[in-house]
């Protein structure tokens, strides 16, 4: 009868063991590496200038950023100070797999960047409606001053609006088409923080605030 017993304990010992590590690779395999974001801003500085480099890594064992920054933690910002026109790259690495993501940061030489060179390239933009994450979008801001905002949410991608831009007194004017609702529509951002990263008040919707981060 012991013997019976001790066989029945192994048994369910075994059981146990296995089905923990059923569960431990289920874990890994459930928790895959991404870079969520990777920002240069801004992208453009002038002659002495700095910069910031933000990241955010998960499901990563070991992440480090080249141009002598070195092994970094999965998240966080640094500032730097470029001579040159320089590329950096975010690489993250665990035991199956390495991902890597760049972004270049260009010197301009020519003297001070005005407001309209600040703004000109790809952003990332969040709208927060009273509090929740209502959509995401991209906006595109081109050097003929035009600019394209696509508009994301969930699985449906479609363009928001097309227009013109131009900046007074830090203001940034949208005139564009709305593809979504009116024909035509004026908005008046008030833009902070040199167009890097930047939060702006639509006073259009009550409680709207977009939340603006350069992609590249």
């Amino acid at each position: 009868m012991k013997k019976q017993l001790m066989i029945v304990g192994i048994i369910v010992i075994l059981l146990t063991v296995g089905f923990s590590g059923c569960n431990e690779e289920t874990k890994e395999t459930s928790n895959p590496m991404i870079i969520h974001n990777f920002h240069v801003t801004p992208t453009l500085i002038e002659i002495g200038g700095t910069a910031n480099i933000t990241w955010d890594v998960t499901g990563a064992t070991t992440v480090s950023i080249n141009n002598n920054i070195g092994t970094v933690s999965l998240k966080g910002t640094i500032i730097i100070q470029p001579t040159q026109n320089t590329t950096y790259t975010l690489t993250a690495t665990n035991v199956t797999d390495t991902v890597t993501a760049t972004r270049e940061i260009i010197i301009n030489e020519n003297g001070i960047i005005s407001d309209e060179e600040r703004l000109i390239g790809i952003w990332d933009v969040l709208l927060t409606w009273e509090g929740k994450n209502f959509s995401e979008q991209i906006w595109e801001f081109h050097s003929d001053y035009t600019f394209v905002i696509t508009y994301i949410f969930h699985t449906e991608v479609r363009i928001l609006g097309s227009g013109a831009w131009n900046i007074t007194n830090n203001s940034l004017i949208l005139t564009y088409t709305d593809e979504l609702s009116q024909p035509q529509k004026t908005m008046d951002y008030v833009f902070s923080n040199n167009y890097n990263t930047v939060t702006v008040t639509d006073t259009d919707i009550i409680k709207a605030v977009y939340i603006f981060n350069r992609q590249f």
